[in-house]
């Protein structure tokens, strides 16, 4: 099922969205608050980074993620 899927997309809420470029390595990562109704019994939110290489999921995270400076945003999505 890709993401444009009419019928998964209809399950997915976008809360909230951010994109980053990592100083480090340059990477362009995408982050997105979401809820996902579909495929989360809980329809819990979570944060998805999403990078041309990888996609990380988080659960627990902090309320004020989007005021973040880009590194510890980044360190959010590894759990340091």
């Amino acid at each position: 099922m890709s993401d444009a899927d009419p019928d998964r997309a209809s399950f997915i809420e976008v809360l909230a969205m951010r994109e980053v470029i990592d100083p480090v390595t340059g990477i362009r990562w995408v982050v997105q608050e979401v809820r996902d109704v579909r495929y989360d019994r809980r329809a819990a939110q979570s944060l998805i980074f999403t990078s041309e290489e990888a996609m990380r999921r988080v659960r627990t995270y902090p309320d004020d993620w989007k005021t973040l400076d880009v590194v510890a945003l980044l360190r959010v999505s590894t759990g340091t």
